[in-house]
């Protein structure tokens, strides 16, 4: 084994390592400083939800939830335009929804913030979920793009056709 190079045999010592050092009391400490991964949102109330609408929200919460990542969310309502108060506004001058605020990292786009959480947070349990090689990515963020950008379109045209009140032209 060349000096410096850490392998997948690695992983349970430097996971034990990290385990003791997150029951030191100045560990936690500093884990109060520094705040956790906060993603903010819309999961949409239980009458829309039930129709099977969902925002682009949930795609960064999904992919949190599979790698058994506690995410803390928090709601903009976008029913009540809270993604336009100064408050939202001053963490996403966009006003768009999902934004994900990992310490001073703040990140937009739900496939931009899936990508961040897959390859950040994945660990020895939750298995290779992002791709390393710099071809899979280009591959994982093309499909991204394309699901993104051209077939949620049409998805979205097809579930909306007939719902009374859409506006022409609205996916």
């Amino acid at each position: 084994k060349q000096q410096g190079l850490i392998t997948a045999e690695d992983t349970p010592a430097i996971d034990s390592y990290f385990t003791r050092l997150a029951a030191r009391p100045g560990f936690q400490k500093a884990q109060e400083w520094w705040p956790a991964p906060v993603l903010y949102g819309f999961h949409p109330p239980p009458p829309i939800a039930e129709k099977g609408i969902r925002t682009r929200s949930f795609r960064p919460s999904w992919i949190a939830a599979e790698m058994g990542l506690k995410l803390p969310f928090v709601q903009v309502n976008l029913l009540a335009k809270e993604n336009r108060d100064a408050q939202y506004l001053d963490i996403n001058p966009t006003g768009e929804i999902p934004t994900l605020v990992d310490g001073e990292v703040v990140i937009s786009e739900s496939i931009a913030i899936s990508n961040y959480i897959a390859e950040k947070y994945q660990t020895s349990k939750t298995g290779q979920v992002y791709p390393k090689d710099i071809r899979s990515k280009a591959k994982l963020s093309q499909i991204g793009h394309y699901v993104n950008n051209t077939a949620e379109y049409y998805v979205f045209k097809m579930m909306f056709a007939n719902s009374p009140g859409t506006p022409v032209g609205t996916p």
